[in-house]
């Protein structure tokens, strides 16, 4: 009867270490989880929306071969994008504009339709068709792209590090 009793308990006492480590396994596994869910949306977010949207912002903003001489078409502006980059845009943002969040992708959207002259001209230059655009419209939408392409390195830098 006291070895019966003693089995029961020495299996009791295995069930129940089995079920802690069992226990512990499966919250490290969820965790790790949601961790790679989150490392994929980044990544989706990044590739898909942010890196193609800063880098044909960028050349719009900064590049200076032919685009210096379209933005100085009077009147100037700042950022200067080619008929096949706008395209791009609208494509990304029709496409994926569920990574920009709901009021960015309006907010992006709205400039892109712009068609006051003074804010949103076309010109054909050496026949390349340029969109270009007032820098006081289109920076703020340069400054969030760069802010969320920095942001989102970042935290897959410590989702991938850790």
């Amino acid at each position: 009867m006291a070895i019966a009793a003693a089995i029961q308990a020495f299996t009791a006492l295995v069930i129940m270490w089995a079920t802690i480590k069992i226990r512990g396994y499966t919250k490290v596994t969820i965790e790790e989880g949601r961790k790679d869910r989150r490392k994929d949306a980044i990544e989706n977010k990044l590739k898909e929306a942010y890196s193609p949207l800063y880098e044909i912002m960028r050349r719009a903003h900064i590049d200076n071969r032919v685009r210096a001489v379209v933005r100085q078409i009077d009147p100037e502006k700042k950022f200067v994008f080619t008929e096949e980059e706008f395209t791009k845009i609208w494509s990304i943002v029709e496409t994926f504009g569920h990574h920009l969040g709901g009021q960015e992708r309006m907010a992006l959207t709205n400039t892109i339709r712009e068609d006051r002259v003074e804010l949103h001209d076309f010109r054909l230059h050496e026949g390349i068709g340029w969109h270009r655009f007032e820098y006081t419209i289109m920076i703020e939408h340069y400054n969030h792209v760069y802010g969320m392409c920095r942001d989102l390195m970042r935290e897959l830098d410590v989702l991938t590090k850790a």
